[in-house]
């Protein structure tokens, strides 16, 4: 069984991250992205996402709809990005030469959360927090269709081909229910 990582554990990790890194790592946490899923998130989405406060869209890998309620944490890291785009490509995450994320086995994303994590002694990689999503989301909430909603899993029960849609609230729920658990690891000044 893996550990979870206790909240406070992340914020060092979030806090220690520059920009770009420390979006994605709210974009994991907040939305479950992977980072295929940062490296294919566009700036025209990231706008639209911190404008209405939902992230959406299909899941490459599934080609299953998703959607997540932004925390106002990601959101404001989202805009701390946008911000500083040089507005010249369509990817939102960019090398400091300027070129697109690139999700492969020795991706630009996967390096920098390795060094981060390596100084900071926290071993975590996207897929993990995507795990520490679904875990504390569903120990929070009892919500797997939500749930499944925001993580964009196939699924192919007779009670999903029925369900016609799944309402704004269920899924803000969830989302609400892990940005509870991640706030109560803050750091008191």
């Amino acid at each position: 069984m893996t550990v979870i990582l206790k909240a406070k554990q992340l914020h060092a990790l979030v806090s220690a991250a520059n920009a770009n890194l420390q979006a994605a790592l709210l974009l994991g946490l907040n939305c479950a992205y992977i980072n295929v899923d940062c490296c294919r998130l566009t700036l025209a989405a990231a706008k639209e996402a911190v404008a209405t406060g939902w992230l959406g869209g299909k899941r490459q890998k599934t080609g299953v709809k998703r959607m997540a309620a932004l925390w106002p944490e990601t959101k404001q890291a989202l805009q701390g990005v946008i911000d500083s785009h040089p507005g010249n490509n369509e990817a939102l995450f960019l090398t400091p030469n300027g070129h697109p994320w690139r999700s492969s086995p020795n991706d630009s994303i996967s390096r920098e959360l390795k060094k981060l994590t390596s100084v900071l002694g926290v071993a975590i990689t996207f897929a993990r927090l995507r795990h520490h999503f679904a875990t504390i989301a569903e120990e929070r909430t009892l919500d797997s269709v939500a749930i499944r909603h925001v993580m964009a899993h196939s699924d192919h029960s007779i009670s999903a081909v029925y369900r016609d849609r799944i309402l704004k609230k269920r899924i803000f729920k969830v989302c609400k229910a892990v940005r509870t658990w991640y706030l109560k690891g803050r750091p008191t000044v």
